[in-house]
Parts: structure tokens; sequence; C-alpha cells
């Protein structure tokens, strides 16, 4: 079992959840975890729980490490790319990957693929908060002594 660990920079890194050594993920909460999906170990398949049959999401190439995104009627997006050692990396076009986390005691590199997928990837798909306006503010103190 690793614990998947999600990279703030200068802030500790957050947990994100856990990957079993059958190649379940978990997500962190409070109490029990969260089961989210998994990954099937000989061709680097990863797959969304969901109501009924599973959601297939994506993919590792076993040969180099790349990660791939399901579209639907089109190619799949590639993502970024995982190692050995449990390190995960964001591509970014024209520039240098940006380091996303790491799964720590990784079982393999298809253990590191669906922690990326499952757990890391819905982080950086999360929307970050909008101020909310307070109308109070916007509204000036008014002059007892001005008139109209």
């Amino acid at each position: 079992m690793g614990k998947v660990y999600f990279h703030i920079a200068g802030k500790p890194d957050r947990v994100l959840g856990r990957v079993e050594k059958d190649g379940r993920v978990f997500r962190d909460k409070t109490g029990f975890d969260e089961y989210v999906g998994w990954v099937d170990l000989d061709k680097g398949r990863i797959y969304r729980k969901r109501f009924g049959p599973d959601e297939y999401i994506g993919s590792l190439d076993l040969t180099n490490g790349k990660i791939y995104r399901q579209v639907p009627l089109a190619r799949d997006e590639y993502l970024g790319e995982v190692n050995e050692r449990g390190f995960m990396y964001q591509h970014v076009s024209l520039g240098a990957d940006h380091y996303l986390g790491v799964l720590v005691d990784p079982e393999s590199i298809v253990h590191t693929a669906a922690a990326y997928l499952l757990l890391v990837l819905p982080v950086l798909d999360e929307k970050p908060e909008e101020p909310v306006e307070n109308p109070a503010e916007d509204k000036k103190p008014v002059d007892p002594k001005k008139k109209g």
C-alpha cells in the first residue's frame, strides 16, 4: 500500500489517498476512505468506479511511462508521465514538465499511473474558489449632513 501526496509549493504536501497492491485506489476522507477506481496491472488500463460497469478513463504506455486520458471519439490526450520511483509529472508544451506529487513505495509504475489519473488529476481539474463579493463593501457610508 502506497500513499499519494500532491505537491504544494512552500507548504506541506497534501495526502490525497492510497493505492493498494491489487490496484484498487482509495481517496483519503475522514472516517472510511472512498473507493474511486482500479487499474488493470497487466495492461495499464485505468477505470473509475461508477454505478454499473466501471468507466475506462485512460491508460499508461508500459514502455515509457506516458499517461493518456481517454477522449470519446478522438485521439487520447497526453497528460504527462510517471516513473518507477513514484514521481508524477504534468506535460507542459514548449517547457519543462511540472512536478505534481509522488506515490510513496510504489509496487510498480502502473500503480503510480492509477494514482495520477484517479487522485491527482481531479485535484488539477478543480476550479480555484473565486472570492465572494461582499455587497456591504460596495455601499458607501451616507453622510447625515448631506441631503439628496
